[in-house]
């Protein structure tokens, strides 16, 4: 969402994520994994060609690992996750212990709870297909295999000299906590000089929800914290190879999760720890290769004030300017886009740019309409009904009310932004933008970005604490 707001990036040139997760069903992965591919399916309409990391919306290269090394003959599935080795099994099934000797059995079995044979949250019975369900002694077990998957091997040859590596992950449970270790590990082994030379960064997410207790599921939320406590003493020790290390936490609130173990019938709101998380990735790019000097050097996060309910004014003026002022420029662009051009196709913008034809036609903007109707609004919304809720725009307000915290104001003469200022505005800027933009999706998207400056104008500036 950063990016499509077109926060700036400065020292990349393409942005690869890689997804590990081992639960392939998961609601919550296959809505990011969808997300990734119609920002991509976008930017490549929105973007005129071999531009890359300006300000604008959709401006950074974000793609696939596959999009690497595209002249070689080795290919991998097109996709932004990695494709782990089939899991459909329990966990004393990957490692066949009724296959192993019996002192390793026996070894196996000291280790590894199996004392109901039929309760499937046993850790030997544990079926991997959803994940480790908050197991990272189960988790650090699978991730040994990392190394051994294709993908992962294509990745470490795709590598390039100049090339950073950051990693996300939570701490509390057993996919993040497991992985990250283990990652970090594989990439530090000698061998490969690209990889293991490589600037790295990471953030650890800490336990910032709870989850509904139902006597059934393997999850249980009263032992995050217990988790966290264990993996940060085992990452003190083994977090060397790290240049810039980040950590987040909010105390989780009284309003619990659905307790889903995975599947797709995982699908959490999104949370405003998750949007922080997501600047450090920002604040890692953007750092040049002087402030990086061989010892890790360590982030936290924090507001103006501890309040539950936050929006633009808690901010201070570095993630304001970075991070919020191109959020409420694509906010105000997308409110545009769904509110205002559709009930204007008549006018003489929409008819040089032919909306009227193509704007519930085309494939571009039925996947933009998709990304801001279906993505982008409802990720705002869901920041909104946590207990931590973050609430920076009013989306159902008009134009003039649109910003929390700031209101446009107006009177006989100053109208701010209303329908014949957006008119006005809109039919200037097109009338400017078709002398030297021909393709009409790069002249429509350049057209909002343009716009959304006319409106601050009208703002003049995000809102501030009194």
């Amino acid at each position: 969402m950063l990016l499509a707001s077109g926060v700036k990036i400065e020292h990349s040139g393409k942005i690869i994520p890689i997804i590990i997760d081992v639960d392939a069903e998961n609601a919550d992965t296959a809505r990011t994994i969808k997300g990734l591919k119609l920002y991509k399916d976008i930017r490549a309409k929105a973007i005129e060609k071999d531009e890359e990391n300006y300000d604008v919306f959709f401006g950074t290269n974000l793609d696939t690992l596959s999009s690497q090394r595209e002249n070689d003959s080795e290919r991998i599935k097109d996709d932004f996750q990695l494709n782990v080795v089939n899991l459909s099994k329990t966990f004393a099934e990957y490692f066949k212990v009724n296959e192993m000797d019996v002192v390793d059995e026996h070894f196996m079995r000291l280790l590894y709870d199996s004392s109901q044979k039929n309760d499937k949250n046993c850790e030997l019975n544990l079926e991997l297909v959803k994940g480790f369900k908050g197991n990272p002694n189960i988790g650090c077990m699978i991730f040994n295999e990392l190394e051994n998957i294709p993908d992962f091997r294509y990745f470490m040859n795709a590598f390039a000299d100049g090339d950073r590596i950051f990693i996300i992950s939570s701490i509390f449970g057993g996919t993040g906590s497991a992985g990250f270790p283990q990652l970090l590990k594989i990439l530090k082994k000698k061998g490969n000089n690209k990889v293991s030379s490589a600037i790295k960064g990471a953030i650890t997410i800490m336990p910032y929800f709870s989850i509904e207790e139902n006597g059934i599921s393997a999850i249980d939320s009263n032992l995050f914290m217990s988790k966290t406590k264990s993996a940060l003493a085992y990452y003190e020790k083994e977090m060397d190879g790290i240049d810039s290390m980040y950590y987040i936490y909010d105390k989780p609130g009284s309003k619990l999760y659905k307790n889903n173990e995975g599947g797709s019938s995982q699908q959490n709101n999104a949370h405003i720890v998750e949007f922080i998380a997501a600047t450090s990735v920002i604040d890692f790019t953007n750092k040049d290769n002087t402030e990086f000097t061989g010892n890790t050097k360590y982030y936290e996060y924090g507001i103006k004030k501890d309040v539950p309910g936050l929006d633009i004014r808690h901010f201070y003026d570095k993630t304001k300017n970075k991070i919020l002022k191109p959020l409420a420029s694509f906010a105000y662009a997308s409110k545009t886009y769904l509110d205002f051009i559709p009930k204007n196709l008549d006018e003489a913008f929409a008819k040089e740019l032919n909306l009227k034809n193509e704007i519930q036609a085309k494939d571009f903007y039925l996947k933009l309409s998709d990304f801001i109707g279906n993505y982008y609004f409802p990720w705002l919304d869901e920041m909104e009904q946590n207990d931590r809720s973050f609430k920076p725009f009013n989306l159902r307000g008009d134009f003039n009310s649109f910003m929390v915290g700031k209101r446009i104001e107006t009177g006989l003469i100053k109208k701010g932004i209303n329908n014949n200022y957006i008119k006005k505005h809109i039919g200037i800027i097109e009338n400017k933008l078709q002398g030297s933009i021909v393709e009409k999706e790069i002249r429509f998207m350049t057209m909002l970005n343009e716009l959304s400056k006319k409106y601050f104008e009208q703002l003049s500036d995000l809102p501030t604490m009194s």
